[in-house]
């Protein structure tokens, strides 16, 4: 993972019985090309559940063909060498660094990862737009380390002038913050509301400029509606920890996400299945979790 780039040479793969047709005219020529979509419905709700491209589900059941053909080949001599150069594309796609990032099953998981750099000291605020789930993962990270966990409205001004603008947001959100507040859980897109907070240009900067240094961006819904540089962000905007999903917007079969670390966060981070990697460094610790489905990444 951390051979330089001109350096790096990527290992060989099989060859996929899959062509991938250019897309020449978006809507229903591309749902009916590229999708499994039913032709009764128009679905809107890409963002629920996400919706795999053909080719994309053909590439992940010939790999689970290959795996079962010879698992001691796949997952001893393969697997790993292509989960690395998968890290690697990933890390061009949003330009950051190979070593800062590792594939997950989905956010779920990556934000599961990222509440371990959550203790008992910390003072954590979040919005109401909030995730659901992401909202109990921090409610039993709070429970369990003794932090406390302080909630700021947003729900109730969608109709405001609070949103009017970044930066009457950011000021909302800085006046409704705890005081000592240590750390930060916000989406980048919301999943009901379908908000897009201003978290790199203004919300982050804010943050960091009253102290605030734990910082968890849900980007689930981000990746390919965002274009996301995150080596380009400057040191005040940048989070403790971003996650996305690729089975959203970006049409990958499920299940497959990342989580990108500064590297001065990285040791406090720790997933939610530890396995052999453990204690190895950040790649070694996500890269191999046992045996599971590691077609889609």
């Amino acid at each position: 993972i951390r051979v330089p780039a001109k350096l790096y040479r990527a290992p060989t793969y099989p060859e996929c019985s899959t062509a991938f047709t250019p897309i020449t005219e978006f809507g229903a020529p591309v749902k009916a090309s590229h999708f499994s979509i039913t032709p009764d419905f128009t679905f809107i709700n890409h963002g629920a559940f996400g919706g795999a491209l053909k080719e994309s589900v053909t590439l992940k059941r010939q790999f689970e063909d290959l795996m079962e053909h010879q698992l001691l080949d796949f997952v001893d001599r393969k697997l790993l060498p292509w989960m690395v150069n998968s890290i690697r594309s990933m890390a061009d796609f949003i330009s950051c660094s190979p070593e800062d990032l590792v594939l997950v099953p989905n956010a779920t998981y990556g934000v599961n990862a990222a509440m371990s750099i959550i203790d008992g000291a910390d003072k954590v605020a979040y919005l109401d737009t909030e995730y659901g789930s992401v909202y109990k993962m921090l409610w039993f990270r709070a429970k369990a380390t003794g932090a406390s966990i302080h909630e700021i409205p947003i729900n109730k001004h969608l109709h405001s002038s609070t949103l009017r603008s970044n930066e009457e947001l950011t000021a909302h959100i800085e006046r409704s913050l705890p005081e000592g507040c240590t750390a930060f859980v916000i989406d980048h897109i919301t999943s009901t509301t379908a908000l897009e907070f201003p978290v790199f240009t203004h919300i982050i900067p804010m943050l960091r400029r009253v102290g605030v240094k734990k910082i968890i961006v849900d980007g689930a819904h981000a990746p390919l509606q965002i274009d996301l540089n995150l080596n380009e962000l400057p040191p005040a905007a940048r989070p403790s920890v971003y996650v996305g999903n690729l089975h959203k917007w970006m049409s990958s079969a499920k299940s497959v996400g990342f989580m990108w670390v500064p590297k001065d966060v990285q040791e406090l981070i720790t997933p939610p299945v530890r396995s052999h990697g453990a204690s190895e460094g950040f790649t070694s610790e996500f890269i191999w979790d046992g045996t599971r489905d590691y077609s889609a990444s």
